[in-house]
């Protein structure tokens, strides 16, 4: 399946989206509301996880397989856990960090940091192993990971990163309330740095009280989800 996977900012909840028959062309009904739950990861830190719960199965969530939320919290140097080395294969891991750093690196011998704003997509494929999160320095870590599956044919591809600086991430002004990071594919018009093996959109928007904005979706990204964050 192919999907669009834009987050709102206001409360905690996640939404999932089906086009609607019977609604004015263009209009799609929502056909399941629900909050995040949280649980452990890692090494011991807390995540929101509205996406690889038992709240949505595979098919109502295809192609995305997980997304958690690390919610805005002011660690002490050392405090934070990380992740350390764990194994991924077959999917796209994509790490957004809102705010704060965050230090990674992989088998390949790769390293790097993201900073503010920044977004790791990295393409796992036939397999890597990868660290992420250890040795924080301490400060404020707010950011969310997804896990985006691949097709059967794409799923031995060599393993690969896309490292994008915020500074290269488009941000649209929808409107004077509404505005639309745009991490993957497209949104009014500006398109993504980020390449991707499946057609998908990743749009973080940024919404003043009161704000509205109509983001149309490509008609072949039938999952559409919706996550609502503070």
């Amino acid at each position: 399946g192919q999907g669009a996977l834009p987050s709102i900012r206001s409360i905690l909840a996640l939404k999932v989206f089906k086009r609607a028959m019977s609604c004015p062309a263009g209009a799609i009904r929502v056909i399941k509301k629900f909050h995040a739950h949280s649980q452990k990861e890692g090494a011991g830190f807390i995540v929101r996880r509205p996406i690889g719960g038992s709240s949505l199965s595979d098919q109502e969530a295809d192609p995305f397989l997980l997304l958690d939320e690390l919610p805005r919290t002011n660690y002490a140097p050392g405090e934070f856990p990380g992740a350390p080395w764990h194994p991924h294969r077959g999917f796209d891991t994509v790490m957004y960090m809102k705010e704060g750093r965050g230090d990674h690196e992989d088998s390949m011998g790769n390293k790097g940091s993201l900073t503010d704003g920044d977004c790791q997509w990295m393409t796992a494929g036939a397999g890597i192993l990868h660290n992420e999160g250890t040795n924080h320095p301490g400060g404020y870590l707010h950011g969310f990971q997804c896990w985006i599956n691949l097709p059967k044919d794409k799923k031995m591809t060599p393993p690969a990163y896309q490292d994008i600086r915020s500074s290269s991430i488009p941000v649209v002004t929808c409107n004077d309330k509404v505005k639309a990071k745009v991490i993957a594919g497209s949104c009014a018009g500006q398109d993504a740095v980020c390449q991707t093996i499946i057609p998908v959109q990743y749009i973080d928007f940024m919404v003043e009280p009161g704000g509205e904005f109509l983001h149309e979706v490509p008609a072949e990204m039938e999952t559409r989800i919706l996550y609502v964050y503070k």
